[in-house]
């Protein structure tokens, strides 16, 4: 790119001096403004060209900054290459428009008739003006190239200071990052634990509802266990009460027959005694037999009474009573009644 510069400047001057030489006019003034128009031209083509030439450098420290910052590098380096194809978009630009001027006033002196007066006291130095461009161009290279390096010492500077706080960020983003991994393995621990414990109640449940489910078979087996000792009791009782309705028939009919043979009995004891036979009988003797049969025969109608009257009204029958009846019943036996 330098080489093409020069050859740039050299091709400039090689015409610039070829048409001052072609002209040989003496109307210098409006050529010398001409001229410094073009060399004004150049000027601020050389400016865009180390503008240019600074973006590339720029774009090449951005590019050995990608490794740190690969994200902003290449937004950075997208950006200066858009620049870098406007500003040679328009260095083309002004070439073009240099060149159709620099034709036009070519055409402009060729179809010029001038009458040269030759002034030999004057003398048209070429060298020194030459010299005197070279040597502005080259003061505008010197300054250039010092601007050119104190900004990319501030940049440097600035790009150190945004190192170091990129580093900075960097190492806190690091520590946030291990802050959150610790956090993520502690929460997937306490992760498994709750899964852990869902699985153990999990399981508790199932314990639970199996065993709630053997208590309800149990309970509904002893619901029909119940039921059917209910309907058991349901016909003994049912039994019960038509036997104790036939017992009670059985003692309405012994209540008649002991009311009749107590009647009987005491009719024939008044008899008896009110005869003057009272010694009589109770000399008789009275067989064992008979009394044992007679006292079993009273016992069993006295106990069938007491129980359908009630089951707790239970009791032994008096061994007086018994002989009382017995008596009663041998004397009415003997009687003949």
């Amino acid at each position: 790119m330098q080489g093409h510069v020069e050859d740039f400047k050299n091709k400039h001057l090689m015409k610039s001096t070829d048409v001052l030489k072609s002209s040989r006019c003496t109307k210098i003034p409006p050529c010398s403004n001409r001229y410094e128009d073009e060399i004004n031209k150049r000027a601020t083509a050389e400016n865009e060209f180390v503008l240019l030439k600074k973006v590339h450098i720029h774009q090449r420290y951005i590019h050995s900054l990608e490794i740190q910052d690969v994200d902003g590098a290449y937004m950075n380096k997208v950006e200066l290459d858009a620049k870098a194809d406007a500003l040679q978009d328009e260095i083309n630009f002004l070439s073009a428009v240099y060149e159709t001027e620099l034709r036009e006033l070519q055409s402009q002196i060729k179809d010029t008739s001038v009458i040269v007066e030759m002034d030999n006291s004057r003398n048209l130095d070429m060298d020194s003006i030459v010299d005197e461009v070279r040597a502005q161009y080259e003061d505008i290279a010197n300054r250039s190239k010092a601007e050119a390096e104190g900004w990319y010492k501030q940049k440097y500077e600035e790009m150190q200071t945004s190192a170091g706080q990129h580093g900075d960020d960097l190492r806190t983003t690091k520590s946030e990052i291990s802050e959150l991994n610790r956090m993520i393995s502690r929460l997937q621990n306490e992760i498994e634990a709750v899964k852990g414990q869902r699985a153990s109640l999990e399981a508790q449940i199932a314990e639970a509802e199996e065993r709630g489910e053997l208590a309800v078979k149990d309970a509904r087996l002893r619901i029909r266990d119940l039921e059917d000792a209910l309907q058991r009791a349901k016909q003994d009782m049912a039994r019960q009460v038509r036997e104790y309705q036939e017992l009670m028939n059985v003692k309405l009919a012994l209540d008649i027959e002991i009311a009749t043979y107590r009647k009987l009995l005491e009719g024939e004891e008044d008899r008896l005694f009110s005869g003057g036979s009272t010694a009589t009988i109770h000399d008789c003797p009275v067989p064992t037999q008979v009394t044992a049969t007679v006292a079993a025969s009273v016992a069993a109608v006295v106990m069938a009474v007491n129980l359908f009257k009630s089951p707790q009204s239970l009791q032994p029958v008096p061994e007086e009573h018994i002989k009382k009846e017995e008596l009663s019943v041998f004397f009415f036996r003997n009687s003949g009644i």
